[in-house]
Parts: C-alpha cells; structure tokens; sequence
C-alpha cells in the first residue's frame, strides 16, 4: 500500500468500510483524493446504503457534496453546534441559494454575536 495513490489509499478504506455491512458507518472526509469517476460512485454507494436503512455520519468540507447527500446535517463551529437540521431549513434560515452560502452567512452571524458578546 504504501505505493498507492492517496485515492487509491482511500479506495480501498472506502471498501472496507462497505464490506463490513454495518447498520452504522463514520467516515472523515470520505471524498478526499477521489477522482470524479469514483466521487460519483462513492455517492452512489452512499444513497444506497441510506436507502437500505443503514445510518452515515460523515464530516467533510465539500459542502455541495453535503448538500446533494444528506439528509440531515450539523454544522459546528467554534466547538459549538449552531444547526442542526435539514439542509434546506439551514438554507431557508440563512435564506441561501446554496448551503456554501448558507454556511457563510452562519458563520459570519455567529461571529458578529460573539464579538457583540465580548464587546466591554
């Protein structure tokens, strides 16, 4: 393995991961080092496992992703949770066309209150 690409790397966690058939799987950055081929096979796989009733928790900073795949979502920042929900509530709450947007405009309402908090 240690001549493997990084996606090639992440190829074969990946099915190792979907060989164990576990009702419940976690992944960091499952995307990460994937070509488009794979990312779109990945995401398949992904609906798939949701569709069987298994439950995926995965962190990624790929939002589109995130949007195209979850149904539910937590954004953390700071070390605090400041959503939890759909991805169109937290996009109709931060009224977004996207939940890149969404998040920026989150994390900028979010920092104006703590400035505002730590304000003498």
């Amino acid at each position: 393995m240690r001549t493997y690409s990084k996606g090639m790397g992440q190829k074969l966690g990946l099915v190792g991961s979907f060989l164990v058939n576990a009702s419940l799987m976690i992944l960091d950055e499952p995307m990460s080092g994937l070509d488009p081929r794979a990312r779109v096979l990945l995401k398949d796989k992904l609906m798939e496992a949701r569709t069987a009733g298994r439950s995926i928790f995965f962190s990624s900073h790929i939002l589109s992703d995130i949007e195209e795949i979850c149904d539910r979502i937590g954004i953390i920042h700071g070390g605090q949770i400041i959503f939890l929900g759909t991805p169109a509530d937290f996009m109709q709450q931060y009224a977004a066309v996207s939940l890149e947007r969404a998040f920026l405009a989150a994390l900028e309402q979010t920092e104006k209150m703590a400035s505002v908090a730590a304000a003498p």
